[in-house]
């Protein structure tokens, strides 16, 4: 493969904006992330630490291994709604006994854990994660009902997210139940392979196991993922890149090859048909060790040609299942041509990443693994509608989380890892990717 050259000048002045434009960006960011690590405030964290109980977060951190990766999903979920930033959950992918989990645990600081509309798309998003990359799901629940004045339709959507918990049942993915405070009921319970309960709690009654507190119920949900078979998560290979990943805040989205050379390991980049499309740029490479497919869009007009090509690269990925990540910006592919391409995508393990302003219908995204987006990327449904900000979107749970350009790579890494684990799995099971 060869190796991409870079032109990049960290002192031009388009570098300069372009990096106190995403500082900005990322400001603005942290300052959301920290209205949803406060849950429902400190006075309401002390009420909970008071009555010797865990906040969600402390729950996590002694359920994952010491040290290990955690991939927090839609953790800015509600911004910019009349839903608590965070929802009142928090989901995300973290390692346990070596094994990645999918995690699910309600914030009882907020409304006392009590469900919204949001809260339950960011668990059915959590759950459909599992389900496609055969996770085991962990779900640490303290929750009271729905939240005051909920709609009759939010009825049907708890039945709706139980069902889903149940069909990892029938998928064969593990799922395991810890109740911390819930009233519960035998209609919960059941939606779990294994189940924990404090003692003394309704539900300890159709439990499995009974814990005489928060940290042993935590030190059991370790013990039953520990005894679940299948393969375990495997240690990141590094390969870094030529170039300082740093100057993904200052190079400019729209020089494609500029980014792929902090992304891909040891910049290097098989691209296919260079001369033609030149708005889409399409190859080969590696992150983390991984084979990956890689389109990436720029902020030009897509025609037939450029469409074509992408369609091309998804086919010969669909052959080979090589994961593919998508570059999301500018105009959107014709919508034809973005049909044809979800469709040639079915199969193949895609990540998309909006790393900046998008119009279009994204298609693409309801077949992606996993979806991120920039700090400063936004999109719109066409050039004459109102953009929406990152923060908007992803607060109303278009994308999986809105990430720090200098930490793609790791984000990509960490989830090549679930594909491949994934992919690991049915082969022992002798079933199909």
């Amino acid at each position: 493969m060869a190796v991409l050259g870079s032109s990049a000048d960290p002192r031009s002045r388009s570098y300069l904006d372009r990096r106190t434009a995403m500082c900005g960006a990322l400001a603005d960011l942290e300052r959301a992330l920290d209205a949803a690590r406060e849950g429902g405030g400190e006075r309401a964290a002390t009420r909970h630490h008071a009555r010797g109980k865990l906040l969600a977060r402390e729950r996590i951190e002694l359920l994952v291994d010491r040290d290990s990766p955690l991939l927090e999903l839609s953790p800015v979920a509600g911004w910019g709604t009349d839903t608590p930033v965070g929802a009142a959950v928090v989901t995300g992918i973290g390692v346990v006994e070596d094994r990645p989990c999918v995690l699910i645990a309600n914030d009882p600081t907020v409304r006392s854990g009590a469900l919204d509309r949001l809260t339950l798309r960011k668990i059915e998003r959590a759950v459909r994660i599992a389900r496609e990359q055969h996770l085991p799901t962990v779900a640490l629940i303290e929750a009271e009902g729905l939240a005051p004045a909920s709609p009759p339709e939010l009825f049907r959507g708890t039945a709706s997210t139980l069902g889903a918990l149940a069909a990892l049942n029938a998928a064969h993915i593990p799922t395991v139940g810890v109740f911390f405070g819930q009233p519960g009921a035998a209609a919960d319970v059941g939606c779990f392979d294994s189940t924990v309960a404090l003692r003394g709690h309704p539900t300890a009654g159709h439990a499995e196991q009974v814990a005489e507190d928060e940290r042993d119920a935590l030190r059991l949900a370790r013990a039953c993922v520990a005894r679940l078979p299948g393969p375990v998560m495997e240690p990141l290979r590094t390969s870094p890149p030529t170039y300082d990943v740093e100057d993904l805040l200052g190079v400019p989205p729209s020089d494609v090859a500029e980014i792929l050379g902090r992304i891909l390991d040891g910049s290097e980049f098989d691209e296919v048909q260079p001369g033609r499309g030149s708005e889409v740029c399409a190859g080969w490479g590696r992150i983390h060790g991984h084979p990956v497919g890689v389109i990436a869009e720029t902020t030009g007009p897509v025609r037939p040609v450029e469409s074509r090509k992408a369609c091309r690269l998804l086919r010969q990925a669909a052959v080979t299942r090589t994961p593919v990540i998508l570059l999301r910006q500018g105009l959107a592919h014709p919508h034809r041509a973005e049909t044809a391409m979800a469709a040639a995508a079915t199969g193949v393990p895609l990540i998309t990443v909006r790393i900046g302003g998008w119009c279009g219908v994204p298609l693409l995204n309801t077949v992606a693994r996993f979806r991120f987006a920039w700090p400063d990327a936004w999109a719109a449904l066409s050039p004459t509608e109102p953009e929406s900000s990152a923060l908007t979107l992803s607060g109303r749970l278009d994308d999986d989380g809105i990430i720090d350009p200098r930490d793609t790579r790791t984000v990509l890494g960490f989830c090549l890892s679930l594909i491949a684990l994934a992919a690991r799995g049915r082969a022992m099971a002798g079933v199909g990717a």
